[in-house]
């Protein structure tokens, strides 16, 4: 069957010839070109061609995108976590300035008050309100000085341990008799 279509092709096309020994059925292709590539790795080298390009363009992107994506996340962590720390020190400093506050009215209102004794529990319950607080202090025009402050464990005052049940510790200067600060 294939012979008499080649015929009939042969009759109706004289100008191409149709009989080629590599045609004929049992022959193996011989041509030029199937001599030189082999089919199996040619298949294999266009599959490569192919597809480690994708590939790679694939990995990049996903890099790149990846890279981008954690930058900005970093970013916006950096950011918030700085708006945190300012506000918690914002929150930690506005109770202070609220008790400085305070003490600087009663001293207005009271002007002996921080001259004498008395003042130093007061100055001692300033330190209980934070642990933050290590001291609280007034210095007065004439030159005298309160102070309440809380003790490191091991503290040493003057040369001296106090015991360790001792928290906090006053000192206080009086101005010399007869000296006047100005």
């Amino acid at each position: 069957m294939l012979h008499a279509c080649r015929v009939s092709l042969e009759a109706a096309f004289p100008v191409i010839p149709l009989s080629d020994p590599a045609l004929e059925p049992g022959s193996r292709m011989t041509l030029p070109f199937f001599r030189i590539v082999r089919l199996r790795p040619s298949i294999l080298t266009m599959f490569v061609l192919l597809t480690v390009p994708v590939f790679s363009t694939i990995v990049a992107a996903d890099y790149v995108t990846s890279q981008l994506i954690a930058e900005e996340n970093a970013t916006e962590l950096v950011n918030r976590f700085r708006a945190d720390a300012v506000d918690d020190i914002k929150h930690a400093i506005d109770p202070i300035g609220s008790l400085i506050r305070s003490a600087s009215v009663l001293g207005a209102e009271q002007p002996k008050f921080y001259s004498e004794k008395a003042s130093l529990p007061y100055l001692r319950s300033m330190l209980r309100h934070s642990r933050t607080i290590t001291a609280t202090y007034v210095g007065l025009a004439d030159g005298s000085f309160r102070q309440a402050r809380q003790l490191p464990p091991n503290a040493e005052i003057n040369g001296i341990i106090p015991p360790d049940s001792a928290r906090y510790a006053y000192r206080w200067i009086e101005p010399q008799s007869g000296s006047m600060v100005g």
